[in-house]
């Protein structure tokens, strides 16, 4: 069923990188290459938009009456891609780039995001009061702030191992990290980034949404996880094997399953 559905939803997010996505991205080269994904440029304007979207998002959030959980939103969203930078140059300056405030995470997401923006504003419309519901935004705001949490310290804790690009080659300063965080989860950036988006569909009394972001974000991390796990155990072999055996990516999910403490396959000896 997920895959029929995925068949279906292709042609279109390939029309939005033909006609939206891949233009947008071409008018900035004309800037030179500081405006490239590297350029200080490209940084400088992305920094200059999360600092607006955080400011707005506080205004909302003091003085509105009706939009106060929208900027909310706005503002643990902004604080998001933030920490993803200053993390990025704390823990692996080398690698700093305007992408390293991952706000482009894919064309499914940049779906989904502008969809959970419009469902917001359309159902706002119709009914105003129930999207104003603080029973509901408070919850969101929890789960928000705890993985973002979790993911925070996940990166904070991994240093240079952790990168927003699966590496599919052993670096120098690459290596297993278990201390910490890692005790309990072994994807704690994964678990706290999944807990971070349902979260702020929480916060939006988004109904659409929070299960279709859940069902996407889920997807996503589910296949990125199985193939970076690939290349760990051939990077380590049996250390990454026993590690992973024991330290499911759920804390406390013990259930034979992917984010569980499903068994790992032997390392390949080389030849």
């Amino acid at each position: 069923m997920a895959t029929a559905l995925e068949d279906k939803i292709a042609p279109f997010i390939e029309k939005y990188k033909q006609v939206v996505y891949n233009p947008f991205l071409a008018q900035f080269s004309r800037f030179g290459p500081e405006f490239d994904k590297r350029g200080h440029g490209t940084a400088a304007l992305q920094a200059f938009f999360l600092g607006s979207t955080f400011g707005i998002g506080i205004g909302l959030y003091a003085l509105s009456e009706n939009y106060n959980g929208f900027g909310l939103y706005a503002v643990l969203l902004s604080l998001f891609h933030f920490l993803e930078y200053v993390l990025t140059a704390i823990n692996n300056p080398s690698k700093l780039s305007g992408h390293s405030f991952l706000i482009n995470h894919g064309t499914e997401y940049s779906i989904a995001f502008f969809f959970s923006i419009f469902e917001f504003f359309f159902f706002h419309s119709i009914f105003p009061g129930f999207k104003n519901c603080w029973f509901f935004y408070y919850i969101g705001a929890f789960l928000t702030v705890f993985g973002l949490a979790v993911r925070v310290v996940g990166m904070y804790t991994a240093g240079p191992a952790f990168t927003h690009i699966v590496q599919s080659e052993k670096r120098e300063e690459h290596n297993i990290v278990t201390a910490g965080i890692y005790q309990f989860t072994r994807h704690p950036g994964y678990v706290g980034w999944f807990i971070f988006t349902v979260g702020l569909q929480i916060i939006l009394v988004n109904f659409i949404s929070v299960p279709a972001f859940g069902y996407v974000m889920y997807m996503f991390f589910d296949q990125r996880i199985a193939g970076e796990e690939e290349y760990l155990i051939k990077m380590f072999g049996d250390e990454y094997s026993q590690y992973r055996a024991k330290v499911p990516i759920i804390p406390f999910f013990k259930k034979p399953h992917r984010w569980g403490l499903t068994a790992a396959p032997a390392a390949k000896k080389s030849n």
